[in-house]
């Protein structure tokens, strides 16, 4: 029985809740349509209400003196507030790889040549072989540098071509394609380093060389820009050669040469010349053979193998007090810069053996030894063989 009651009393209360629910649906319906059909009274009202703005056209007054007008100052607005004012740039320095004609540098004191292609060319160097590309160039167009970085001086003014390639002055009998074959090197030096390369589409198209494609003519006396173009670099060998009458001579001329009878044969095998071993920026590239270690003002200076001095004193040309031993193997090393020698040209010495001290004699910006490696084949590279 009380069973029952329980279950009528919870059919009721759904019952309630049921009818409830229709009631808020219904009210909500209602409220909708309210909406719906008053909004159009409403907005009717409120446009009565508040009308728009109608557009004001200015019109010039009809007796308006234009003379007094114009006899009106400038006007000029006064600044509300205070405000940061970016003045015109009336002058821009375009980037390094948009010239398309040279530039001339003066050397200053302390500029060696990398440095120079380092500073005027950072932005177009992206690999090595990039730097021995513009150093080919700042020798090539600067003759007086006789390829030789030891030439470099203080107050000459360098030509510094755009890209990597020679600035050529066309003559009468030139062609296109005999200046591309005449400074490709790949046509004379099968080492060069890759990219040396002149085809004579490269010379056509570059745009500061001005050259109608369709009509390729250039006026002789006129300069242009070969790219990639390349000339042979001299080298300067210092192997002993035999005089007349049969004894061995010093490679160079100057008060350190002689004549000599004495052979002596190297180990085959260098030691560093010197018991700093910092390089103090020069590495071996073209134009410069050697490598210039940061040895103090003084140090001692060691033959890098046993030989004989084939030269000893000054050597103009920027060499300062020089060494030169013939190791009697086909090599030779130059020991360069220095501030005393204490060998004479023909004596034999031992590997170890102090044969100078190091300077800043001749061309050097400071204290150092330039030291170079020469064979029958040339120059090679200290860093390779030294231990």
């Amino acid at each position: 029985m009380e069973n029952n009651q329980n279950m009528q009393k919870e059919a009721r209360a759904k019952r309630s809740y049921a009818w409830l629910a229709w009631l808020g649906t219904a009210l909500i319906v209602a409220g909708l349509v309210s909406f719906l059909i008053w909004q159009p009274r409403i907005a009717k009202t409120m446009a009565a209400n508040y009308p728009t703005t109608k557009e004001v056209v200015y019109q010039p007054p009809a007796d308006l003196n234009e003379n007094a007008l114009a006899s009106l100052p400038e006007y000029t607005s006064p600044a509300t507030q205070p405000a940061l004012i970016r003045e015109p740039a009336t002058h821009t320095e375009a980037d390094a790889d948009l010239r398309t004609q040279p530039v001339e540098y003066v050397v200053q004191e302390g500029d060696t040549p990398w440095q120079i292609v380092e500073r005027f060319y950072a932005d177009l160097i992206s690999k090595p072989a990039d730097v021995f590309r513009y150093l080919y160039a700042v020798y090539n167009n600067n003759p007086f540098l006789q390829d030789n970085s030891q030439n470099l001086k203080p107050g000459q003014t360098l030509l510094l071509p755009p890209v990597p390639g020679v600035w050529y002055k066309w003559t009468r009998n030139d062609t296109v394609q005999s200046v591309s074959e005449k400074f490709s090197p790949y046509m004379w030096d099968p080492t060069v380093p890759e990219g040396f390369h002149v085809n004579p589409e490269d010379i056509i198209n570059f745009i500061g060389n001005d050259i109608d494609p369709k009509d390729p003519k250039i006026d002789p006396g006129t300069f242009i820009m070969v790219p990639g173009g390349a000339k042979p670099l001299v080298v300067v060998s210092f192997a002993s050669a035999t005089s007349a009458s049969g004894m061995k001579r010093s490679p160079f001329d100057g008060p350190g040469a002689c004549e000599f009878n004495q052979v002596a044969f190297g180990t085959g095998s260098f030691i560093y010349p010197s018991a700093t071993h910092f390089i103090s920026g020069g590495y071996f590239m073209p134009g410069h053979w050697g490598v210039d270690f940061g040895s103090g003002l003084g140090s001692a200076v060691f033959a890098a193998d046993s030989g004989v001095v084939s030269y000893a004193g000054w050597l103009n040309g920027g060499y300062g007090n020089l060494v030169v031993i013939d190791h009697g193997n086909g090599y030779s090393t130059l020991y360069e810069h220095l501030s005393s020698y204490n060998v004479r040209c023909g004596q034999m010495v031992n590997q170890g053996e102090m044969v100078g001290g190091a300077g800043s004699t001749g061309n050097s910006t400071g204290p150092h030894l330039h030291f170079e490696i020469q064979s029958g084949s040339g120059h090679i590279d200290p860093l390779s063989v030294l231990p």
